[in-house]
């Protein structure tokens, strides 16, 4: 998909080969709010595994620094949806989760105008972060996924459904 210097750093975005699994698992693990859903390194490798949906890393050199989970299956009115964007604690506010997002966000604009995600209500870094990148919220989901925890949904679109003509 293509790389970034940031200082020295170069980013590339690129589709995870089998060995890249393990790494890509810890980046979500490692991750405080997928910690709160039961999520360790083991269940992230087997969904990672086990799923359809596609997955993207970042990488700097030979080190997995993100990882982009999302579906894209051309049914509107939601035809691409983000699952997970997870970057390591130390690699964030470098560009990372930015490029990530843009890769996932070529994919998913190619077949539709919308991309929606969903958020915990109280990550407000994470929140601000998908603001910034032009995401609007579309509304609140309590107790979505566990009892006591509210998702905000999340849309970014480039148009109406109406008159949208794919780019695939």
């Amino acid at each position: 998909m293509g790389a970034r210097d940031r200082g020295m750093e170069v980013i590339a975005i690129v589709t995870p080969a089998d060995q890249d699994i393990p790494a890509a698992a810890e980046v979500i693990a490692a991750g405080e709010i997928f910690q709160r859903y039961g999520v360790d390194r083991e269940r992230a490798e087997r969904n990672l595994r086990g799923s359809s949906d596609e997955v993207l890393i970042a990488r700097v050199g030979d080190e997995v620094v993100g990882v982009a989970v999302f579906r894209i299956d051309g049914r509107l009115p939601v035809p691409a949806y983000l699952h997970n964007l997870a970057v390591k604690p130390e690699w964030r506010s470098r560009g990372v989760g930015s490029r990530l997002l843009r890769a996932v966000e070529e994919r998913a604009f190619a077949s539709g105008p919308n991309l929606f995600l969903y958020c915990t209500k109280d990550n407000h870094g994470a929140r601000r972060f998908y603001e910034r990148e032009g995401y609007q919220v579309v509304g609140e989901v309590p107790d979505l996924l566990l009892a006591g925890i509210t998702e905000v949904l999340y849309r970014k679109t480039i148009g109406p459904i109406r008159g949208w003509k794919s780019t695939e």
